[in-house]
Order: C-alpha cells, then sequence, then structure tokens
C-alpha cells in the first residue's frame, strides 16, 4: 500500500513507481506545479524596467560609437534633403530663432569683433569697394527718418524700425519695414542670386 501525493490516500500500486491514486489526481498535481513554476521563472528572468532603460541606454551608445561615420553621414543626408523640401520652414525658424536670441547674437558679434579685430577691418574695407552704390544710398537715406506709429508695409503687424532699398539707384525710393521682414527680404534676394 502506498499513500497518494496529492490526496495522501492509501491506494493498491499496480507499478513500483505509481505516485498518485487516479489520474485526476496525478493532472491536477500537474497543472499546480506549472503554476508555480511559471512564477518562480518570472522571478528569477524578468528585469526591473529601470535596468532594462540603462541597458538599452549602454546599448545605444555602444552601437552610435561603433557606426559614428555611417550615421553621422545618414542623418546628415536626411537633414539636408528636409532642408531642400521645407526652404520655407528654414526661414520661419531661422526668423524665430533670431527674434528670441537677438541679445545673444549682439554678445557673439562683440566678442568676434574683439578678438578678430584686424580681419573685421580687412572685410569692411573689401565690403565697402565692392558695394559703393549700396553704401552711398545708405548715406543719403540717413535723413529720412520713419515716421511715428509707421507699420511694416511687408506684414502689417510690426511697427517699422529699418528702411530697405529696392534698388540702390533710386536712394530716396525706401520701403519701411520691421526687421525681422528686412532680415527676410535679403535672404530671398541672397537665394535668388544663387539660383541664378
Amino acid at each position: 500500500m502506498k499513500k497518494c501525493k496529492r490526496c495522501k490516500k492509501e491506494f493498491k500500486t499496480k507499478a513500483n513507481r505509481q505516485a498518485y491514486c487516479s489520474k485526476k489526481c496525478f493532472k491536477e498535481q500537474r497543472k499546480e506545479d506549472n503554476k508555480n513554476y511559471s512564477r518562480e521563472w518570472r522571478k528569477t528572468n524578468t528585469f526591473d524596467r529601470s535596468y532594462r532603460k540603462e541597458r538599452d541606454k549602454e546599448l545605444h551608445k555602444k552601437y552610435y560609437q561603433k557606426n559614428k561615420k555611417r550615421l553621422s553621414k545618414l542623418n546628415k543626408k536626411s537633414y539636408d534633403k528636409w532642408r531642400k523640401e521645407n526652404p520655407q520652414k528654414v526661414l520661419n525658424y531661422a526668423r524665430k530663432w533670431r527674434e528670441k536670441n537677438s541679445k545673444k547674437m549682439k554678445g557673439y558679434a562683440i566678442k568676434y569683433r574683439k578678438i578678430h579685430q584686424e580681419l573685421v577691418k580687412a572685410k569692411r574695407k573689401i565690403y565697402i569697394l565692392k558695394n559703393k552704390e549700396k553704401i552711398l544710398a545708405q548715406q543719403l537715406s540717413a535723413n529720412i527718418k520713419i515716421p511715428k506709429g509707421q507699420i511694416c508695409m511687408r506684414c502689417n503687424k510690426k511697427l517699422a524700425k529699418a528702411k530697405h532699398h529696392k534698388d540702390y539707384s533710386k536712394p530716396y525710393d525706401v520701403d519701411f519695414v520691421c526687421n525681422s521682414c528686412h532680415t527676410y527680404i535679403h535672404l530671398e534676394n541672397e537665394k535668388i542670386e544663387v539660383c541664378n
């Protein structure tokens, strides 16, 4: 006589290795064992999310360091492609950035001029020789004052703070525009010149 492992009843054995009194006991015990095994497996083999994140970061860093050149080329290509497809977005972003960081830009310019005084002077001389008409027009239009409360002739939103010459051969023919529109107009003109 043997005792059943599950229900602890005594039963006659048909074979020496028999541990359960019936198939029902055997199946129930098997289900329980499987549940316990899966619980234990989860405890031992699952990682904390924080650990997983750290591990992934390390893997990404290693991968980036191995393939730095290839990835930088791919990123540059995709970025250049996007810039060509969306020139208006690029210009709008540049304009917004300039408006936000105008003080920063002035600081950079002052620092640069202090460090490279001779270079700036040389560049200024070259600029004067190349753009005599432009400088003459600016000097003649210096006496023209922007009227108080004058709105920008381009965007019709902001107050005009700059004078723009459409044609430098006519120095007294001036458009009153805001600073951001003035930079935008010159950027557009430079683009057209490069394209031609």
